[in-house]
């Protein structure tokens, strides 16, 4: 094993507050190169149109998630975190994620796709993808194979990494990919609801045993927030049963999180990972 190997196989919150920063900042300076690029906005399409959404919002978090798988296979963790996760799960929590996938479908159920270019929402569908894939794959991926290889129980690891992931979207009040700043309650709004939706996706994770579904109900839920406000864009007003439901949306994940992790139970062990178990509770 290389030293490079060894000091990550370690883990613990240090490791994975490290790579969540390091996911952020080197994001940043991706998205920043690609803006340089001048993809100019349709003035035909509210939205700048499908070209704009592709490379300007798009394209960043793809090579974000290249860069970062190519991360998790230097360090031998892909079968890891694309494997069948460790331990079973209750049942309460299926129920929890039926609760989110009907308001989902609700969700998009109600969005006036004829308003819409359709080019564009297939663009907005592969931004969504890219996000879930390249978010997923670095809070439910590489933040929890450290926080379980620092002996932490898993409703520990559970809201430890949801933590993180909400503290990440503190930096968008200065803005991300290409999107506007975010004023100060948005951004404390925002990292309440990633927070329950940390916690959520978690839960899918262990429910389904595969991390791909979390990233497939992650890009589910960013698609549906991109087409309600794509919708509010092109028709110049928020209202109705969308606006309802973005609501009860926005209010269900929070609680909804803070209930799962009562659910969540275990621990994977520090002797999974082929390290000795802690016998004191010192900085790791």
């Amino acid at each position: 094993m290389t030293a490079w190997r060894e000091w990550w196989q370690v883990g613990g919150l240090w490791r994975a507050l490290l790579a969540a920063i390091a996911y952020w900042l080197v994001f940043r300076g991706i998205g920043w190169l690609v803006t340089t690029m001048g993809v100019e906005k349709s003035r035909a399409d509210p939205l700048g149109g499908a070209r704009y959404v592709v490379l300007d919002l798009a394209l960043p978090v793809a090579i974000m998630g290249v860069v970062t798988l190519v991360f998790v296979r230097s360090l031998g963790w892909g079968r890891e975190i694309f494997g069948v996760q460790p331990l079973g799960v209750r049942r309460g929590q299926w129920v929890g994620l039926v609760l989110v996938a009907v308001v989902l479908v609700a969700r998009f159920a109600v969005v006036d796709y004829s308003l819409m270019n359709p080019r564009v929402v297939g663009a907005l569908a592969v931004y969504a993808m890219c996000v879930g894939f390249a978010e997923g794959l670095v809070f439910r991926g590489i933040v929890v194979a450290c926080l379980r290889r620092g002996g932490d129980r898993e409703r520990d690891v559970a809201w430890g990494s949801a933590a993180i992931f909400a503290l990440v979207h503190v930096g968008n009040v200065v803005g991300v990919d290409g999107l506007e700043p975010i004023d100060g309650l948005g951004v404390i709004g925002q990292v309440i609801f990633a927070f329950g939706a940390g916690v959520v996706l978690f839960v899918a994770m262990v429910t389904t045993r595969l991390i791909i579904w979390s990233m497939v109900l992650h890009a589910g839920i960013d698609l549906a927030g991109f087409l309600v406000a794509a919708q509010a864009d092109v028709a110049f007003e928020m209202d109705g049963a969308p606006v309802i439901l973005m609501l009860a949306f926005g209010f269900l994940i929070p609680v909804l999180g803070v209930v799962l992790l009562f659910l969540v139970d275990g621990r994977v062990g520090r002797e999974r990972y082929g390290l000795p178990a802690l016998t004191s509770a010192i900085p790791r």
